[in-house]
């Protein structure tokens, strides 16, 4: 899905890119306009199967404990 999503990208983009100006059709076009974009799609596709996605991709993010839980140590009071 997520590789469906990137190429929907670099498509909408390459529309948006190549809109207002004369583009010659032919049924070379598409090959010649998408084929990087194919080629780029296919490389994350790759190293996405060689090296699998984590199972939670934030889980690295969170600094402190979650929300509604207590941590063990609680930092004492200011002193004001």
């Amino acid at each position: 899905m997520r590789m469906a999503s990137l190429l929907a990208v670099f498509v909408m983009a390459k529309a948006a890119m190549l809109a207002g100006h004369r583009v010659p059709l032919s049924w070379w076009s598409p090959v010649a306009y998408f084929w990087q974009d194919a080629a780029v799609v296919l490389i994350f596709a790759g190293l996405e199967y060689c090296f699998g996605t984590p199972e939670h991709p934030g889980r690295h993010c969170h600094a402190g404990p979650r929300l509604g839980e207590r941590s063990r140590r609680q930092a004492p009071a200011p002193r004001w």
